[in-house]
């Protein structure tokens, strides 16, 4: 799954967004909008999942924003438990983050990146955990 991001990294596949609502109509006020990248692929996951699954990501987004403007301001900082955050085995600089909120497990893997020379994220794949 990850090779498939690669690929398209390197193929110079990847999209600079403000929002994730580049992906489907806004959901998120413009001061919870935070810089990313997408991978094709993400896109290409995202067009998979289901409205719930969909959901469920935008309503995480929130924490997850909030968690990392508290680790680019103090290193020592982590992400919520409720988030699952941890690095990819086998996969230096990777992340992965994972959830379930009384509905169905998500997976999404990311990676710090530096956009227009400020500190991002790049949204590398997204599925739910039965992918």
């Amino acid at each position: 799954m990850e090779r498939e991001a690669d690929a398209d990294i390197t193929a110079g596949r990847v999209t600079t967004v403000e929002g994730v609502d580049d992906l489907e109509p806004a959901r998120l006020r413009p001061a919870e909008a935070v810089k990313f990248e997408v991978t094709a692929s993400l896109r290409s996951d995202w067009n998979r999942l289901s409205t719930a699954e969909r959901r469920l990501f935008h309503d995480l987004l929130p924490a997850f924003n909030e968690a990392r403007d508290r680790i680019a301001a103090d290193p020592g900082a982590t992400f919520p438990a409720s988030l699952r955050v941890k690095d990819v085995e086998g996969a230096p600089g990777i992340v992965e983050m994972t959830w379930s909120f009384s509905g169905p497990d998500g997976r999404a893997t990311f990676e710090w990146v530096s956009i227009d020379g400020a500190g991002g994220v790049r949204w590398r794949r997204i599925a739910d955990t039965r992918s």
